[in-house]
């Protein structure tokens, strides 16, 4: 097994055993209609852009439409890279839509996340304001920050694997090495987070970890 594919076992094992085997089992459907990758892709945007919006709108069961939108974006995408590679159909253009499309969910996820909460608080909000008072109006500023934190760790490890030829997260040792645990398993948590109503832990928990990703990838950076 090469590296890339133990450590995608490692730190994805949502995705690894349980999405991509799901992907697979639907090429044969899939070159049987002669559905092609772009049209995935076009599926696969569709369903993320319905899915960040109604997490804008609040409410439980907007929440549990979402989270159900967000997680059927993500097998969507699986199929379309297993199908590219399959057909070999893999291009240049479905490289940049499919990194686009990251870019697109990573900044603008935990802003609407937090535009609902605000709009409508869930059941954690109730059991956070026992400890801290936090008002509604600063789940919108967290969601930003985590939003814009999350966007410039993918600038900054962007930046310097052209630089310098390697990613960040290919250090041996470190923070941004286990950084796609978390990453990896946002999925089946949004879902349990919009089922149990407590996407305001959710929100906070990554908005904090994003920053400490960010810290760290400024460290790096630096020592690099």
């Amino acid at each position: 097994m090469y590296e890339d594919q133990r450590l995608y076992r490692i730190h994805h094992p949502y995705s690894y055993y349980l999405v991509r085997p799901l992907a697979r089992k639907c090429l044969p459907l899939a070159m049987r209609w002669r559905i092609r990758p772009n049209q995935v892709t076009l599926a696969v945007s569709g369903t993320l852009l319905a899915g960040l919006a109604l997490f804008g709108v609040g409410g439980f069961v907007a929440q549990v439409l979402a989270a159900c939108a967000i997680v059927t974006s993500h097998f969507l995408d699986c199929v379309d890279g297993e199908l590219a590679r399959k057909t070999e159909q893999t291009s240049k253009k479905g490289e940049y839509l499919d990194a686009l499309g990251g870019y697109v969910r990573g900044g603008l996820l935990l802003p609407a996340i937090g535009l609902g909460l605000t709009l409508v608080p869930d059941t954690g909000h109730t059991l956070l304001k026992t400890v801290l008072p936090i008002p509604f109006g600063a789940y919108v500023a967290i969601g930003l920050w985590g939003g814009c934190a999350t966007s410039l760790v993918r600038v900054i490890n962007l930046r310097y694997s052209l630089l310098l030829g390697r990613s960040l997260r290919s250090v041996k040792q470190g923070f941004l090495r286990i950084a796609s645990v978390p990453h990896g398993l946002v999925n089946p948590l949004l879902l349990v987070a919009a089922v149990t109503q407590v996407l305001s832990f959710l929100l906070i928990a990554y908005s904090l970890f994003h920053t400490l990703e960010l810290l760290y990838g400024f460290y790096r950076s630096v020592r690099a």
